[in-house]
């Protein structure tokens, strides 16, 4: 920069810079005068420059840190929160399999009755009566639903008696300790045929619908039962222990969502931590959290789902019961010559 352009722009420099009064008298002034007053507004202009500048900095500084500060580590819920659809297929898993068992024990055998002996001693003489079988060491409380849940309170699952108890509760809720129902098999010896007249063989076309039937609205139940079984069956899904969760590396589908409630809305300190935040931390909070409404939300749909099921199975059981006092009553000798 030349001395014209220097001059040309510290003078237009001080016209922005010096008051009105010394404008005005810069008009009169001599040019010894307006050289001076020149230099003045020139250190002026360097002096609010570094000022400014120093001020934009810490400005831009403040809004970096709020806008990328970092997550304070509260807890590994985002861990958690990953893990939750392994959670999910691993809860369908034991839940199928409890499913497959207890419909085998429902049905019991073709040929024999010992799978349902053998069921009513493992419920009733191990589960009922305890191990030596004793009628007065009955315990009432294993006869009640409260044997398919955990604390909520606490990220944790099923230990191995609790697991256990679930298990014998819902087979006998779900009547496979003592039903006699039995698949067709050797029994079955008779041909079904529509045209054959033989009331034995019309008969034995009933019993076999009606045991699919029911055995069909039994699988329904069981499932019900079977998925709350599985929400809460413990799997190992975490390699390393989630921080402030003393349960090692296995957890259960409803303690992880438990453990991520613990660490986040029922936690005081959560609300401290969010409120001293910056914009990034809190939006990878509200990611958090966003991604674990959609699982839950996922759920309740999973959830009115069964309820649609067992709304139809009710309705299914009671026309498949009134369709089978009608044939009763029809068959009726009394009620015929009406």
């Amino acid at each position: 920069m030349n001395t014209k352009q220097f001059l040309a722009h510290t003078m237009l420099a001080s016209l922005l810079y010096l008051p009105i009064s010394a404008k005005a008298q810069s008009t009169s002034c001599d040019t010894c005068s307006q050289l001076s007053t020149l230099n003045t507004s020139a250190q002026t202009i360097s002096t609010n420059t570094a000022t400014t500048t120093t001020e934009l900095y810490s400005i831009l500084e403040l809004l970096t840190n709020a806008l990328f500060s970092e997550l304070p580590s509260l807890g590994n819920t985002q861990v958690a929160l990953t893990n939750i659809n392994n959670a999910q297929n691993s809860s369908f898993n034991a839940q199928q399999t409890l499913l497959h068992d207890v419909e085998k024990a429902y049905q019991g055998s073709s040929s024999t009755n010992a799978t349902l002996s053998n069921n009513y001693q493992a419920i009733f003489k191990n589960y009922l009566l305890k191990e030596d079988g004793s009628a007065t060491s009955f315990d009432a409380n294993n006869t009640s639903i409260a044997a398919l849940y955990v604390n909520p309170s606490i990220p944790g699952y099923y230990s191995p008696e609790q697991q256990e108890a679930a298990r014998n509760y819902i087979m006998l809720a779900s009547g496979a300790a003592m039903s006699t129902a039995q698949a067709p098999g050797s029994w079955l010896t008779d041909k079904i045929d529509d045209k054959d007249p033989d009331p034995g063989k019309k008969s034995v076309r009933s019993v076999v619908s009606a045991y699919y039937t029911y055995s069909a609205i039994q699988s329904a139940i069981t499932d019900n039962f079977a998925y709350i079984y599985g929400l809460n069956t413990p799997q190992p899904l975490i390699d390393g222990p989630l921080e402030n969760y003393s349960g090692g590396s296995t957890i259960s589908e409803s303690g992880l969502f438990t453990y991520i409630a613990s660490q986040k809305i029922e936690n005081p300190k959560w609300y401290e931590e969010i409120g001293s935040m910056g914009m990034w931390g809190l939006l990878k909070e509200q990611t958090v959290l966003l991604g674990s409404c959609f699982l839950m939300l996922s759920r309740i749909e999973e959830d009115l789902r069964r309820i649609l099921i067992m709304n139809s199975v009710q309705t299914t059981m009671t026309l498949t019961t009134l369709q089978s006092t009608s044939q009763a009553l029809a068959n009726m000798p009394d009620l015929k010559k009406f």
